[in-house]
C-alpha cells in the first residue's frame, strides 16, 4: 500500500516537472518553438518559451527541464554540452553549439568566433589605446586621419635637394 501512495505521488510529481533532452526542434520564424522531448518514460511535445530578446535554438540531445501547466508541457530551461565555458560568480556568456562565445566579465567583454561582422550607419569606438593584431589588413573606402585623407589621391611634398632641384612627389597615384 506504501509503494502504491509514493507510485501515485512519483507519477503526479513527475507530470508537473520533468528532465529530459530534445529529440526534435523546430519553429522560431514568428512562433514559438515545438520541441520534441524524451523523458525517462516517454516522448513528448512540448513548447520552449524564451526571455524577450534572446532566442536560441539548442541542438539536440540538449537537456532540459519541462513544466506541466494544464494542458501544455512547457521548456523552462535547457542547456548543452557547449554551455561548458568558465565563468566567474558575476559574470555572463552567450554561446552556441561550436564554442562560439561574448563573455562579459567584470571590466572586460570578449568575444571569440572564427569570423565577425558588424553591419551598422556608423562606427564609433572611443578609447585611449587602440592595437589590431593581424597578419592582413585590408580597407575599403575613405581613412581620414586627423582631417587628412588617406587614399589613393594622396601624397606628400618633398622639398629641394641641395642643388635647388625639386624632387618628385611620393606615394604619387598612378
Amino acid at each position: 500500500m506504501f509503494q502504491q501512495i509514493l507510485d501515485f505521488i512519483s507519477d503526479k510529481l513527475e507530470n508537473i516537472l520533468k528532465i529530459g533532452s530534445y529529440t526534435n526542434v523546430n519553429g522560431s520564424d514568428s512562433t514559438l518553438q515545438n520541441v520534441q522531448i524524451q523523458t525517462l518514460r516517454n516522448i513528448e511535445d512540448a513548447i520552449k518559451v524564451g526571455n524577450f530578446g534572446f532566442n536560441s535554438k539548442a541542438p539536440i540531445k540538449s537537456r532540459c527541464v519541462v513544466a506541466r501547466i494544464g494542458n501544455e508541457s512547457i521548456v523552462i530551461a535547457n542547456e548543452h554540452i557547449a554551455s561548458i565555458i568558465d565563468v566567474s560568480s558575476g559574470d555572463s556568456v552567450v554561446y552556441n553549439q561550436n564554442g562560439d562565445f561574448v563573455k562579459v566579465e567584470k571590466d572586460k567583454i570578449t568575444i571569440s568566433a572564427k569570423n565577425i561582422e558588424s553591419n551598422c550607419d556608423s562606427y564609433t569606438i572611443n578609447t585611449s589605446s587602440f592595437t589590431v593584431n593581424a597578419s592582413t589588413s585590408s580597407f575599403t573606402g575613405t581613412i581620414t586621419n586627423n582631417g587628412t585623407s588617406i587614399d589613393d589621391t594622396h601624397t606628400h611634398s618633398q622639398p629641394s635637394d641641395s642643388a635647388g632641384n625639386a624632387q618628385s612627389e611620393t606615394n604619387k597615384p598612378s
